[in-house]
């Protein structure tokens, strides 16, 4: 492969969520751990960057949970 060419890999994955009120949390087989992680800590950062920023984000935010870097 050359330097800077992009090279798109496809692979099946099962994905899934968690839905909360202000906030959603998708993630696919083995990384339902991450994600209740990701899921208990994002209230608060939510909070924190809100208050950092003076700023409310508006309708809901989307995370997106990989088991590894590489997917």
């Amino acid at each position: 492969m050359d330097f800077g060419k992009n090279r798109v890999k496809y692979k099946d994955m099962f994905w899934t969520f968690y839905k909360y009120d202000r906030y959603d949390v998708y993630f696919y087989e083995q990384g339902r751990e991450l994600a209740n992680y990701v899921s208990v800590s994002a209230k608060k950062q939510i909070t924190d960057i809100e208050k950092l920023f003076d700023y409310s984000f508006d309708g809901k935010l989307q995370f997106i949970v990989y088991n590894k870097q590489s997917d």
